[in-house]
């Protein structure tokens, strides 16, 4: 996700105007985010990161990072893609072989942190109030083993538990 300071004017009382030039801005929380119809429906969850992004997915994990890729993918999340010419990706993915049919896409200790997604001025594409998940589990990838994901200081990371 992109933070933009903005300029703030105030009226206050009196007609004086003051203007705010200096506005911390403060990075996103490192969680996991539920597609509520923001990305592309085949997606359940998105980690947005420094012009990166995990995708997850049931079929697997789709990892954009920005490098010197040939082309840009459609389902690539706007955040990531960015809006101008040169924005290339390169494209990683990860599925499981012959998976369970038993396998679930679960998120794990949900944040009470939020994400809101603000696109144009169509109240219809505005997702308010969307879930941060700290860990999503494949839960019975194969019979008896879980997949977690999770994403701390150093980076996400993708453990197997037994």
């Amino acid at each position: 996700m992109r933070f933009f300071p903005w300029l703030l004017l105030l009226v206050l009382p009196g007609g004086l105007h003051a203007q705010l030039t200096d506005v911390e801005t403060l990075d996103p929380p490192r969680a996991f985010i539920r597609n509520a119809g923001q990305w592309a429906s085949v997606f359940e969850y998105g980690l947005l990161e420094n012009g990166n992004a995990a995708m997850i997915s049931r079929e697997g994990i789709t990892f954009y990072t920005r490098s010197a890729s040939l082309l840009e993918a459609r389902a690539v999340p706007v955040e990531v893609r960015g809006s101008g010419a040169g924005h290339v990706l390169d494209i990683a993915r990860v599925r499981f072989l012959e998976p369970s049919k038993r396998m679930r896409l679960r998120a794990r200790d949900t944040s009470d942190a939020v994400a809101h997604f603000y696109r144009g001025t169509d109240r219809a594409r505005w997702y308010e109030q969307v879930s941060n998940h700290r860990r999503i589990a494949y839960e019975q990838v194969w019979t008896g083993i879980d997949a977690i994901m999770e994403n701390g200081p150093s980076g996400c990371r993708l453990r197997f538990d037994l």
